[in-house]
């Protein structure tokens, strides 16, 4: 049986199967309910979306407990970052290609900053969600010189820079390298969001 294998940050290894026809009813409840947060709207699950207006917290749980079903390990889920989620899910309920062999993903990307040294760049953990969509309120994420005009916006962002390096750097140490181009591409990492050139 085809799976999908991830390794999160921690070096935790969960397996990843297709939904089991007898959990097809509370999945299908679940599904519209995590639509936004993964980003997964202009899909072919845009027309399961949901119409209520649902809190983050909402959001966050109805994630987790899918992927109590698809990683059948309570555990170890929640220590997934979005990205990781999105991977999960997709291969869980089929939206995707299916794979006729385990396929392998391992959490996090690396990211050269100004001066060449490599840095491993996270997305948000799942059990982050409500403080990184508090973060990015607060900060514009196509052009990050205005996100050092004024002092909160500057805040926010370094502080999505130093969550997005797993809290493995100091922010003074950060604050040494960090141009707009390491910036932009670690909050894009951090908020799974795609590359733009």
């Amino acid at each position: 049986m085809p799976y999908l294998n991830l390794s999160d940050r921690y070096n935790n290894e969960l397996q990843v199967r297709p939904v089991m026809l007898m959990d097809i009813a509370e999945v299908a409840e679940l599904v519209p309910k995590v639509i936004d947060m993964l980003m997964l709207g202009g899909t072919l699950l845009e027309k399961y979306r949901c119409t209520d207006e649902l809190t983050l917290t909402e959001q966050k749980e109805a994630l987790q407990e899918i992927l109590k079903y698809a990683t059948r390990d309570v555990s170890n889920a929640y220590s997934l970052d979005v990205h990781m989620a999105k991977l999960a899910f997709k291969h869980y309920i089929g939206l995707g290609r299916m794979m006729d062999t385990m396929e392998q993903y391992k959490s996090g990307s690396v990211v050269l900053d100004r001066n060449g040294n490599e840095h491993m760049v996270y997305s948000y953990l799942i059990t982050d969600f409500e403080k990184a969509m508090e973060l990015l309120q607060k900060i514009d994420t196509v052009n990050m010189a205005n996100n050092i005009i004024d002092e909160e916006s500057k805040a926010a962002m370094l502080e999505i820079v130093y969550l997005a390096l797993d809290c493995r750097e100091d922010r003074e140490d950060i604050a040494k390298y960090l141009d707009a181009e390491f910036a932009r591409k670690a909050i894009r990492i951090y908020f799974d969001l795609p590359m733009v050139e």
